[in-house]
Order: C-alpha cells, then sequence, then structure tokens
C-alpha cells in the first residue's frame, strides 16, 4: 500500500509519495477564458494579467462568493478544487511514468492557521476528487517531529506562505511534540517582500538610467521572477540586466543596502522571533532558508525540507484509533516510531454552514427550509433543541414538525462521532475536538 504526503504550504504545494516521486506547484491560479490554469502558467501571467489571476485562495479557503463574480469560479473553493486536480493529475502520470504504484492513502500536511471549518471543507473538496485522504497533521508539528532538535524542548517553526509569515510555537512534553501559539503576520509574505524588491531595484534603474522597468508588465513579471527565483538569498553584490525600448540596461545591486532592505521589509517578523526566542531553536521551513541571514547567527537554527517531513511520515505514518478522519495536532519527539494514542471520544461539537457549535451550552434551530438558522442561546419555540445530557444527546423537536415527519417529539441519540440529525434538508453532523486530533465531519460540509 502506497503512502503519499501533500504538504499545503502555497509557495510550493508539493505530492510526493514514499515511491520518491514528487509534484509541485506555487499556489496561483489563472483563469485563461477557457478555464482555470494552476501552478507555473499562473505564476507566468501573475504580472502580465493581475486582473485574471488568484493568488490568496488557500488563505481565504472558504465558499463566500467572490465579488465582482468571476464565471466558472464561484468561490475560493472551487480555485482548491481546480488546483488539486491538476496537481493530482500531474502527479499520477508522474507515478505512472516511474513505473510506481499509485497512491492508496494520502496524508495531508495543512498550514497551523487551518481551523475546523477549513479542514472539514477542503475534506470534501478532496472526497470530490477521490483522492484517498486519511488524516490531516499540523504542519509545524510534523516538522518539529521530523529535524533533529537535540535538547530543545521549544521551537519557534517560521513559515513564509504568499500572504502572510507565521510563527508556530511547538512545545516538547510527555513524549510529544505539540503546537502552541500561533502567530501570524500578514506583512511579511512572500508576494509582499517581492513587491519592496522590486520597486528597490527599479529605483536603481530609475536612478541609472531613466527607466522604469515596473511600467512595463513583460519587465516586471520577469524582474518579480528573478527575484523569487535567485536573487533573496544573494549575499554578494549581482548585476541585473533588463530589456528596455532601447536596448537591454544594467545595473548592478549592493549586498549590504540589499540584506538591509530586506530586513527593514522584515522586521516585524524578526522583532518578533527575537521577542519569543527566549529558549529552544528556531527551525525555518526550506522556501524560506535564505531568511537564516537576517538572524542573529547567535541564535540556534534549524531547516527542514517537505522531503524530509516526507520521509519522516513515512517510516513513522501516524495512525488514529478514530474511525473518522482527523486533524494531528501532537506527534512523537525523537526518531521512534510511536503513533498518538487517540480514544475514540464522544461528540462535543456539531457542524453547521461549516462552523462548529459547542453541544455543551445547548443548540437551538429556527426558520424554514430555505432560511435555517441556529442559536446558541435559548430561543422561543423554536423548531429543534438539542442539549447534552448524561444519558445522551436529547432532541426536542416541535410538535408540528415531529407529526409531519412520523417523529417522536422527544428523542435520545447516542453522543458518538459521525451521528447525524436530519432537519429539513440539512445534514446535522456531530464531531469531536480531542486533545491531540480533532475529528472532521466529513459530510458535514457540502461541495459540488
Amino acid at each position: 500500500m502506497g503512502h503519499a504526503l501533500l504538504s499545503l504550504n502555497d509557495l510550493a504545494l508539493r505530492w510526493q509519495s514514499d515511491s520518491g516521486v514528487e509534484t509541485e506547484a506555487v499556489g496561483i491560479a489563472y483563469q485563461n477564458g477557457q478555464g482555470v490554469d494552476c501552478g507555473d502558467r499562473a505564476w507566468s501571467a501573475l504580472w502580465l494579467e493581475p486582473q485574471h489571476c488568484y493568488s490568496q485562495y488557500w488563505q481565504q479557503f472558504n465558499q463566500n462568493a467572490l465579488v465582482p463574480p468571476r464565471a466558472g469560479v464561484r468561490h475560493h473553493a472551487d480555485l482548491v478544487f481546480h488546483q488539486l486536480q491538476q496537481l493530482y493529475g500531474a502527479h499520477d502520470l508522474a507515478l505512472t511514468g516511474s513505473g510506481a504504484a499509485s497512491d492508496a492513502q494520502l496524508l495531508v500536511c495543512a498550514p497551523s492557521h487551518f481551523r475546523e471549518q477549513e479542514l472539514a471543507l477542503l475534506l470534501a473538496v478532496m472526497q470530490s476528487l477521490q483522492l484517498p485522504v486519511v488524516n490531516f497533521v499540523d504542519s509545524a508539528v510534523a516538522a518539529a517531529a521530523a529535524v533533529d532538535a537535540g535538547s530543545s524542548q521549544r521551537l519557534l517553526y517560521v513559515d513564509m506562505q504568499l500572504h502572510q509569515t507565521q510563527i508556530v510555537e511547538v512545545i516538547a512534553g510527555d513524549g510529544l511534540w505539540r503546537r502552541g501559539a500561533v502567530i501570524p503576520l500578514g506583512d511579511c509574505g512572500l508576494l509582499a517582500l517581492l513587491n519592496s524588491a522590486a520597486h528597490f531595484v527599479a529605483d536603481r534603474f530609475i536612478d541609472q538610467h531613466r527607466f522604469d522597468p515596473l511600467k512595463l508588465a513583460a519587465s516586471s513579471q520577469y524582474l518579480y521572477t528573478l527575484i523569487a527565483t535567485s536573487l533573496l538569498e544573494s549575499s554578494a553584490d549581482f548585476t541585473v540586466e533588463l530589456e528596455s525600448g532601447e536596448g537591454r540596461l544594467n545595473c548592478t545591486i549592493d549586498a549590504n543596502s540589499w540584506r538591509q532592505m530586506l530586513a527593514k521589509r522584515l522586521q516585524s517578523l524578526l522583532r518578533s522571533v527575537q521577542q519569543e526566542l527566549a529558549q529552544g531553536a528556531l527551525c525555518l521551513h526550506h522556501n524560506s532558508q535564505w531568511l537564516q541571514g537576517l538572524f542573529d547567527s547567535s541564535v540556534p537554527l534549524l531547516c527542514v525540507a517537505d522531503r524530509q517531513i516526507g520521509e519522516y511520515l513515512f517510516q513513522h505514518w501516524p495512525e488514529s484509533a478514530a474511525p473518522e478522519t482527523v486533524f494531528i495536532d501532537a506527534l512523537s519527539c525523537g526518531q521512534v516510531a510511536k503513533s498518538v494514542p487517540v480514544a475514540a471520544p464522544p461528540a462535543s461539537h456539531l457542524l453547521f454552514n461549516n462552523v462548529a457549535y459547542a453541544l455543551a451550552g445547548g443548540l437551538w434551530f429556527s426558520g424554514d427550509d430555505q432560511d435555517l438558522q441556529i442559536h446558541t442561546q435559548v430561543h422561543d419555540k423554536p423548531l429543534l433543541a438539542l442539549t447534552l445530557e448524561p444519558q445522551g444527546l436529547q432532541l426536542c423537536w416541535q410538535p408540528s414538525y415531529a407529526r409531519s415527519r412520523g417523529l417522536d417529539s422527544e428523542q435520545v441519540l447516542a453522543a458518538s462521532i459521525g451521528q447525524t440529525i436530519s432537519l429539513h434538508r440539512q445534514q446535522l453532523t456531530l464531531i469531536a475536538l480531542a486533545e491531540h486530533t480533532s475529528a472532521i465531519g466529513a459530510v458535514a460540509v457540502e461541495y459540488g
């Protein structure tokens, strides 16, 4: 049975199999008039045709209607669908070409800002594509488990993405790495950094040649791509050559000025790391390992690659005792094969319209088939009232609704994960949020 890992960092979504086959794509989509292209084709149009490109659908993953609406794309979840469909197709083609077996089980490394509603929606999208997903794991926890942290009991995992950088605290205790605080830095994403860097280079061309490369779409696309692929990590002076209306022009960039510009642009990141790193080590994802030159050399610093994370997880494939797809946010410390012990917990929440609501305080529903609403405070004459009692989940139906559907006006159900309640055309699903895993309601979010 083949295992595969899908890492969801939109700088480079990476699908890797235990056979060694890897496929990756940047999390950008381009609407070309005939459909949606994702990955490299979309990147090559990002500064040529920005009005037709999308780059925020992984950070803002939801089913909110796009404004203005676009033909064939209703919301960001549609773009995720297209991206995963194309990435899976390319990877499956690579597997076939290598003679390797198709993936039978897929583990998904999800970014730390994904919560229950995003995970449930992501699972629904993946199921609509018939992807063999079995579990989700927190990307920062997976990185901590895979890297050799030595005696460190605390890691700060720096995860740069297209529109933000996350600093994720991961703490060791009782033999497990657990996720702690998550600090999102919305001003430190790669695209914002590229924008500052491109303007820095453009200013030098204006000073020396009276030529602004950012006023032309073609030179803008070339410059942004050049910076992203080869210039960010430069530690020595370098020369940029660009095509202008008067021929090719070049400009030399001073390395010290370049690093000072990057450090100034990322000052909130550097400041946050300095404040948080009272003890432990700093861990960079390999997509942004060039950042190490900006940190104080005395800071204990580690780098981890998706391939390294994959090799660790393939060797120590995390299993869950619960039958549902779960989100794992704790993994074993050290290079010891040990899965997170998870007993199937009772249900603690109900999923409705992509949001998890706690059962403990009671829930009340009102409205009709077209406008069903949920309330967390006592509601007068509700259609359905749910209360969590010692003997189980008590359902009190509106008498007329119960009679019309042949139901008892009062029922007690087992508060078990996966239990569903039919209300008008809605299927309400019970889920559990446990200490190390969160069960994901597979049928609670509809996509299609």
